[in-house]
């Protein structure tokens, strides 16, 4: 993974199917725990479930197919639709993993800088 200007790029192999029984996010802001996420079923979670099944081949029971998936991800659009570009100002630090019992799918922190959309 990757990013440039808000892009996240992702190049990811899987070499066997497997099912996602794991997901886990936790947001920070300034230092401070603000959001815990544990997920026993990720793509039960609406935001998960869209950018793995838009970004990735993953079937309706979560089961990741093997393939090579490469990908981008624009932040700054993400987290606009997400959080409503309102309130969730500051520095954030990002922590996921989202796995199976056969192997980690995806692995991150993601740092950003979250400031008010300028008015034209």
């Amino acid at each position: 993974m990757w990013s440039k200007g808000g892009i996240l790029s992702y190049d990811i192999l899987v070499k066997s199917s497997f099912k996602l029984t794991v997901g886990r996010i936790v947001a920070t802001s300034n230092g401070k725990e603000m959001v815990k996420f544990h997920m026993r079923e990720p793509c039960d979670h609406f935001l998960i479930k869209h950018l793995f099944r838009i970004n990735m081949n993953i079937t309706k029971d979560c089961t990741v197919k093997k393939e090579h998936y490469i990908f981008k991800i624009d932040l700054e659009d993400l987290t606009e639709n997400y959080f409503g570009g309102k309130y969730f100002y500051g520095n954030w630090t990002f922590r996921s993993v989202f796995a199976g019992s056969e192997c980690n799918l995806l692995c991150t922190i993601t740092e950003l800088i979250m400031t008010p959309k300028k008015r034209n």
